[in-house]
């Protein structure tokens, strides 16, 4: 009677791990060639290049992603409607990159029918970038005129030089 049974990895653990090698070769191709650039990627991907920049000055890479970690908790999830296959996923694009040294980049979107973040959120999310991360630069700026209106677009620059 076997005591042991191994299963090969779920569909979204292999798709993980392609979306990570991915993400590998992102940082490969520009990060040694380039020092102005500006790559949005999958929430998984962009802490897999944040952990590879690993030290810029006063950037270390854990700290950085234990600060990313505490602004996605503050940011609200998506709300599409009732029923929506989308409801829960993460509401905002994540963007890295360097401009001469390491930027991230978060951008929101909200709709009618979003749950909007409340500016007190926004301050503690950059005051956490600035706190744990060691952020040398950390703001928002709320464009009302957003094109899609009823709705606003918020974008987050966290950046260490």
């Amino acid at each position: 009677m076997p005591t042991q049974v191994i299963t090969p990895p779920a569909p979204s653990q292999i798709a993980s791990a392609r979306e990570l090698a991915a993400a590998d070769e992102i940082f490969e191709a520009v990060f040694e060639r380039s020092t102005q650039f500006r790559i949005e990627l999958l929430w998984e991907q962009a802490i897999q290049v944040i952990r590879r920049i690993d030290r810029w000055n006063e950037y270390e890479a854990e700290r950085v992603i234990e600060a990313l970690e505490h602004v996605d908790e503050a940011m609200p999830r998506k709300y599409c409607g009732e029923n929506h296959p989308s409801n829960g996923e993460r509401g905002f694009t994540i963007a890295v990159g360097l401009k001469g040294s390491p930027v991230i980049y978060l951008e929101r979107r909200e709709y009618r029918s979003s749950i909007p973040m409340q500016e007190s959120a926004m301050k503690a999310a950059c005051q956490a970038v600035k706190l744990i991360g060691r952020a040398d630069e950390a703001f928002y700026d709320i464009d009302q005129s957003y094109p899609y209106s009823p709705g606003r677009k918020i974008t987050f620059c966290f950046w260490w030089d």
